[in-house]
C-alpha cells in the first residue's frame, strides 16, 4: 500500500497526529503504527513525502491488535 501523506498546513492535523501518539502511549496502537502517516506542513513537500515514505502493505493488519 501506497504511504499515507497529511497536510498539515496551518496545523489543521495537529490533534490527529496528538490522538495517534496519545494512542501509543496508552497502548491502544504499537509504536510502528505511527509509520504509517507521514505529516508534513506545506504543500510542496507532499510528493517528496510520498517518494520517501514507508510504505506498508496489508499485512499490516498482522500488527493492528496489540498483543500485550
Amino acid at each position: 500500500m501506497n504511504p499515507i501523506v497529511i497536510l498539515n498546513m496551518n496545523g489543521y492535523y495537529e490533534p490527529l497526529r496528538q490522538m495517534l501518539e496519545k494512542a501509543v502511549r496508552e497502548n491502544f496502537m504499537h509504536p510502528r503504527h505511527l509509520e504509517m502517516w507521514t505529516f508534513v506542513d506545506e504543500p510542496e513537500d507532499v510528493i517528496n513525502a510520498l517518494r520517501t515514505s514507508a510504505s506498508w502493505n496489508k499485512d499490516a493488519i498482522n500488527f493492528a491488535v496489540n498483543r500485550r
